[in-house]
């Protein structure tokens, strides 16, 4: 008996800090397979491959970074070489997640390009000091799935209200323009990429369109097409505990769903598979359904503390009360405590 009623009780996996939406985007575009299908395919810019080698997109350490810091970034960056092999310098990718715009983006992107450049010029890997140095290429990817206009709030001079910058002095001021993947810019019907890249989009759309259950069997059947590797099967797993999470699936839904489309004893295999490590529950954690739908939209715990941060550091700049609301989205109560 309570093990049927276990069953029926909403998923929460157990990922070990941070949300599930933080953590299934950092798990599936810190693939360097999907990051560079996203650069190829979704950035809508023809010059990422053409000049990068994007079959050779090498992960980075970005846990070197302070913990104040950490709380700030995805932790997702890759470096990657030049098509042309005469160049001397490297493409450094810093990938952040946005589910609504936020002004202070890059100053997120542009505090680890600058620091990871600075890394790169007190290490002892550099060469001889009569050698040339040629510092990596920084580019700030913003993978973005909210449903308002991301345009205005890209670039970094877009931090500041319009017009405060006095335009005799704005050549003096850092300007740099995020790459934007914006995944709402593109149709279910018409997803360009690999399977893999194609089944992680289309989840992390559907989960803010609410329609992710009823086209998970869909997505974990494109999957399979192609047969059923360890790769694949980790893949798949990360995509249903994402559903259940967004969704509020029980065990016997998920199992349902995996078992239709996977036949037999590997079905099986695969659900308890999926279903391993899930040890807390909406009921047992006090989290509603509205909860885990609204965090899967990014208003997330995770969300919030890089909000606070950013507020933090805005009002040691001198910024105003109504100027930190607006470009974070928190509270004025929120704000007024922050140290």
């Amino acid at each position: 008996m309570q093990n049927r009623i276990d069953r029926q009780r909403r998923i929460v996996p157990e990922l070990g800090g941070g949300s599930p939406h933080d953590t299934f985007c950092c798990k599936t575009v810190g693939d360097p397979k999907i990051a560079g299908d996203l650069l190829k395919h979704y950035s809508c810019e023809p010059a990422i491959a053409k000049y990068v080698n994007l079959k050779v997109l090498d992960p980075q350490e970005t846990r070197k970074l302070t913990k104040e810091l950490k709380k700030l970034f995805l932790d997702i960056a890759f470096i990657a070489p030049f098509q042309d092999n005469s160049k001397k310098s490297k493409f450094l990718f810093i990938f952040e997640h946005k589910s609504r715009p936020s002004r202070f983006v890059p100053i997120q992107g542009g505090t680890y390009a600058f620091l990871t450049l600075y890394r790169e010029l007190v290490s002892d890997k550099q060469p001889a000091p009569n050698k040339k140095y040629v510092p990596s290429i920084p580019i700030m990817v913003l993978i973005y799935c909210g449903d308002e206009d991301i345009d205005g709030v890209i670039r970094f001079q877009d931090i500041y209200p319009k017009g405060e910058i006095p335009d005799d002095l704005k050549r003096f001021v850092p300007q740099f323009e995020m790459l934007v993947i914006n995944f709402r810019k593109f149709d279910y019907g018409n997803l360009p990429g690999d399977p893999e890249t194609q089944s992680v989009v289309e989840s992390m759309k559907r989960a803010f369109d609410g329609t992710f259950t009823k086209n998970l069997g869909h997505i974990v059947g494109r999957l399979t097409q192609q047969g059923l590797d360890t790769r694949i099967s980790e893949l798949i797993t990360d995509i249903v505990r994402y559903c259940a999470w967004v969704e509020g699936l029980t065990e016997k839904q998920v199992e349902t769903t995996i078992t239709t489309v996977i036949k037999g004893e590997r079905g099986r295999q695969m659900a308890r598979t999926v279903l391993k490590g899930v040890i807390k529950t909406g009921y047992e954690s006090g989290l509603s359904r509205g909860q885990i739908i609204g965090e899967a939209r990014g208003e997330s715990k995770g969300e919030t503390v890089k909000a606070q941060e950013i507020a933090r550091n805005l009002k040691k700049m001198g910024f105003k009360t109504p100027d930190i609301v607006k470009a974070t989205g928190l509270p004025i109560k929120v704000v007024n405590k922050l140290d």
